[in-house]
């Protein structure tokens, strides 16, 4: 696998730019190597034995090659390899520490640190536009007055460990197949743990499977929705309404009875009424009610955005509606047919001072 950058710097050459065998350097090594050369420094092969000797420097350790390895990629003899080394020594931009690695004391280890403290001045002094005398850089690296200034090693934030769920959430969680759900949930069950008991964070976690419509926005949105709003005991107080509303569309009725639909009923009421209504009232009527609607819709919206922060029309709007359906799930038995709809309930112990209310045909 290519590094885009690489591939886009090297032509997209394979050997190139597969970031294998690299070593980093900075952009002014050519221009730092015309200085050795051109200061009487060290030859130009010198130099070039310099700087591939530095490549042997993976960490902390001196570069340690051997003559014969240098001799054999240099297609040089190793006498050849020995007095080029000799030479750089003499510079004292090397310094040779014999035996500092293993059992033979006579190995050849290379301190490089005045080479690469000559180099960090000089890089300093020409990326900072300094006028300078090569020379007396390197005669105050050699003579240590001068040192590149170090940087610090950025220290690695380990994230902190996440607790470690209940068992019975665990295996809550490992049911859900969808790996993305799967994570999401967790998520929401980390930032509610010290507010909702086991049973009611294992419930939602079915629950939000069941009541999720993508249509309607986002897994996460939906997730994040229905555990804001849910508090303990949440299981027994769906089970009640559940009850409540198989009791209301069956009735003491024995046998297969069709159930006709509470809204449809009030809907044909509505109709025999409003053919009773004279014109006038019954625009007036009409009026307030829309006025009412509207005044209902601005105080949810406000109220809505007041306490989540969030926008009516993130994800669709799914989460705004979610909160509705919340609240209209918690108002007492008759509340919407007093005022006119659920939101007007809703609204109206919101906001008790601003209480609203559908006319009725009289």
């Amino acid at each position: 696998m290519l590094s885009t950058k690489l591939h886009a710097q090297y032509d997209g050459i394979k050997v190139l730019a597969n970031g294998k065998n690299f070593t980093v350097n900075p952009t002014e090594i050519y221009l730092f190597q015309s200085e050795l050369q051109t200061n009487k420094i060290l030859s130009f092969e010198r130099v070039l034995l310099a700087c591939h000797i530095t490549t042997f420097k993976h960490d902390e350790k001196n570069p340690f090659p051997s003559n014969e390895l240098l001799a054999s990629q240099f297609k040089k003899s190793v006498r050849a390899i020995a007095a080029g080394v000799s030479d750089i020594l003499k510079t004292g931009l090397f310094i040779n520490e014999k035996g500092k690695y293993g059992t033979d004391k006579r190995k050849n280890t290379y301190n490089i640190t005045p080479f690469l403290n000559l180099l960090g001045v000089f890089v300093e002094h020409f990326r900072e536009g300094k006028a300078y005398d090569f020379k007396e850089l390197y005669n105050g690296v050699i003579k240590g007055v001068l040192k590149a200034e170090k940087g610090k090693i950025e220290e690695k934030v380990e994230a902190p460990k996440l607790e470690e769920l209940p068992e019975a959430i665990t295996e809550a969680l490992n049911a859900v197949e969808n790996e993305e759900h799967r994570t999401i949930l967790e998520k929401e069950i980390r930032r509610n743990m010290n507010r909702l008991d086991e049973e009611t964070l294992i419930y939602y976690i079915d629950r939000i499977q069941e009541k999720f419509d993508s249509s309607k926005g986002t897994f996460a949105s939906a997730s994040y929705t229905f555990y804001k709003a849910a508090n303990n005991g949440d299981i027994e107080k769906h089970k009640q309404m559940d009850a409540e509303r198989y009791k209301r569309n069956t009735g003491n009725s024995k046998g297969r009875k069709e159930i006709e639909p509470e809204f449809l009923k009030e809907q044909k009421e509505a109709e025999k009424e409003y053919r009773k209504e004279c014109p006038i009232a019954q625009r007036e009527r009409q009026a307030h009610n829309a006025e009412v609607d509207r005044i209902v819709s601005e105080g949810l919206q406000k109220a809505y955005v007041e306490e989540t922060g969030l926008d009516v029309e993130a994800d669709n709007g799914f989460p705004y509606m979610t909160w509705k359906m919340n609240l209209m799930m918690e108002l007492p038995e008759g509340a919407k047919e007093e005022v006119g709809s659920s939101e007007i309930a809703i609204y109206n112990r919101i906001y008790p001072n601003s209480v609203q209310s559908h006319r009725k045909i009289v």
